[in-house]
């Protein structure tokens, strides 16, 4: 099984970078986002005219004490960046299953859930690459990311335990709706359906201070929100003190809980239904 695994997972990278236009976009669209994103929706330019007490004071109580707003939108880019790479980890097994490939899966002593987790792990790869690009830019660029005075190692490997436990949420989900899918077209359309609303009903963007209640109870359950406002304790904050401890591990006990969830959920669904036939 392991060798199975691995074996896929390799061509499953190949076909990622020797797809050159594919492969320069999927690296450039994380830059695109955080500059472009970051600089027209600063919304920490509305308190212009406000005294600078008066600013740091905003910046404090509900941009988690950010010293500005990419510090603030980075954790949350970084999460979106991974729902959007998470988005399409199904469309290659469309692929294989209509150009023959899976057929050929299917009747070799390969098992089904390795095809499922092939697929899965290597969209993590891909989203987590993407991520450290939007982490690597938001620190180098004018007025980005500032870290907090403590940022250590261990911060730096939280912040990549909490991206693979959101990247993998997202592929287990959207790998399921690949396994119960012939066409590519409505996966995409099931992924669109979903991606806006999973990250606008969220706190990648803004606080949730800013939303409504209705929409601001939808998005303390959201698992973004709780990726992205990690993120943000781990980048802001760095040195951590009991109580934001008590946080972070709060958040990734969540996070590892909607894992576990979609991961045994995608295990069920494949080993019952992934065919190389179509459905009607």
């Amino acid at each position: 099984m392991k060798t199975a695994f691995f074996a896929l997972l390799v061509r499953e990278m190949k076909k990622w970078y020797r797809t050159p236009v594919f492969f320069i976009v999927s690296m450039a669209q994380p830059i695109i986002w955080v500059v472009l994103f970051g600089s027209a929706f600063d919304i920490t330019r509305l308190f212009g005219n406000l005294p600078p007490q008066a600013i740091a004071a905003i910046m404090n109580t509900e941009f988690m004490g950010a010293k500005n707003y990419i510090s603030f939108l980075s954790g949350g880019i970084m999460t979106v960046t991974i729902l959007f790479a998470s988005m399409v980890s199904g469309m290659s097994l469309i692929w294989d299953r209509r150009f023959g490939y899976l057929a050929k899966l299917m009747v070799s002593p390969i098992r089904r859930e390795t095809v499922f987790m092939t697929k899965v792990f290597s969209s993590i790869i891909k989203g987590i690459v993407q991520a450290s690009i939007i982490f690597v830019v938001v620190i180098i660029m004018p007025s980005g990311l500032i870290l907090g005075s403590g940022f250590g190692i261990v911060d730096l490997l939280t912040i990549y335990f909490v991206l693979f436990l959101c990247a993998l949420i997202f592929s287990s989900l959207f790998v399921m709706i690949a396994v119960r899918t012939t066409k590519w077209e409505t996966a995409m359309g099931i992924a669109n359906f979903l991606n806006l609303p999973l990250m606008f009903a969220s706190t990648a963007l803004f606080p949730s201070s800013a939303m409504p209640g209705w929409l601001k109870f939808i998005a303390v359950r959201n698992p973004i929100s709780y990726a992205a406002n990690t993120l943000r304790i781990l980048t802001i904050k760095g040195s951590l003190s009991g109580a934001l401890i008590n946080t972070v591990m709060l958040n990734i006990a969540y996070l590892s809980a909607y894992a576990v969830i979609a991961l045994v959920a995608g295990f069920i669904i494949s080993y019952f239904t992934l065919t190389d036939t179509s459905y009607s």
